[in-house]
């Protein structure tokens, strides 16, 4: 993430456990995962949640951060594919996103 003066913005503790091993990941015993059902009609969130950019970032000025986000998963199969979460990670290109501090809120 990079602030309204165009720096790097520091990670919060929480923010620094984020993306710290994105490049080590090359299959599912690589790391911890989670999962989110992908299957039937959408009706809620079924997965955890990303924190929001203030839990992630020190945002202490106001104004226009951009974030630049880039997300990885595995698709796992339904019988008799059981193989198929240890392929390879399916790897999004990575997406800027415009975050808005307005003035007068604190630190946090």
């Amino acid at each position: 993430m990079v602030g309204p003066d165009g720096q790097e913005v520091p990670k919060t503790p929480l923010g620094q456990t984020f993306g710290s091993r994105f490049d080590q990941l090359h299959n599912y015993r690589d790391a911890r995962l989670g999962s989110i059902c992908a299957c039937g009609p959408y009706t809620g969130l079924l997965g955890s949640v990303l924190p929001s950019a203030k839990e992630l970032f020190v945002m202490k000025a106001p104004g226009i951060y951009t974030l630049e986000i880039q997300m990885q998963m595995f698709r796992s199969g339904s019988p008799p594919d059981t193989n198929a979460a240890t392929r390879n990670p399916i790897q999004f290109s990575p997406v800027r996103i415009k975050i808005q501090k307005p003035a007068g809120l604190n630190a946090k």
